[in-house]
């Protein structure tokens, strides 16, 4: 964890799929952060972290939504990741918007180990 240790953390709250990315690293390095806030939203702890309350490790948001406040640090960790899934009835159509979060999963052009350019029609 090194210097991370004595930095304040902003985090979702522990039930949340992204706190596993946070706690498994430090756990690992025999360390344990120090949460200061921890919330539900997700953009309530950048918007926390670009008032310098504290640290926070968010997802990457797209360009549009990025809050040019904050000074974002790519995590270095290969096991900091999440796994998504999506489901759906094959008994008629999706509704058009649903059709294009499946298309969008299935594509895998949300994994940015794999760079691909995201085009959005909106």
């Amino acid at each position: 964890m090194g210097k991370g240790e004595a930095e304040p953390f902003v985090a979702v709250q522990p039930e949340f799929g992204l706190r596993r990315l946070m706690d498994e690293p430090c756990r690992a390095a025999d360390g344990q952060p120090w949460i200061v806030f921890e919330s539900t939203e997700i953009v309530s702890v950048e918007s926390l972290a670009a008032t310098d309350f504290g640290v926070a490790i968010v997802p990457s948001p797209l360009p549009n939504r990025a809050d040019p406040e904050v000074a974002r640090i790519p995590l270095r960790d290969g096991r900091a990741h999440r796994v998504i899934g999506s489901t759906w009835l094959k008994a008629g159509p999706l509704p058009p918007m649903s059709a294009r979060f499946a298309e969008f999963v299935v594509s895998g052009r949300w994994d940015r180990r794999r760079p691909q350019p995201y085009v959005s029609d909106a």
